[in-house]
């Protein structure tokens, strides 16, 4: 079966972006678990980790979605997407 992708984009552009999306979503929500557990020292560090851990994810997607499309500027930066993803590591420190 053919699926047909959003904007003439390849299956992997969509797969890219939309990790990128979700990874940095988890981040942001990690990081606000994070500060909900200030008094539990495990917990927030075990959230910690798992933000720290989604941002890797985010930025790896985003540079191999750089690489598919060819580009050295990011694609995910005019739309917003970058500086989302800023201010999830501005907002955790």
């Amino acid at each position: 079966m053919h699926r047909s992708w959003p904007q003439g984009r390849s299956a992997n552009e969509y797969n890219l972006i939309s990790l990128f999306y979700y990874a940095t979503e988890t981040a942001q929500t990690c990081g606000r678990y994070a500060r909900d557990a200030k008094h539990e020292s495990a917990v927030r560090d075990f959230f910690e980790q798992a933000r720290v851990l989604n941002l890797a994810i985010a930025e790896e997607a985003q540079r191999m979605l750089e690489d598919q499309i060819g580009t050295s500027e990011s694609a995910l930066r005019g739309d917003g997407a970058r500086a989302k993803n800023d201010d999830v590591m501005l907002q955790a420190q």
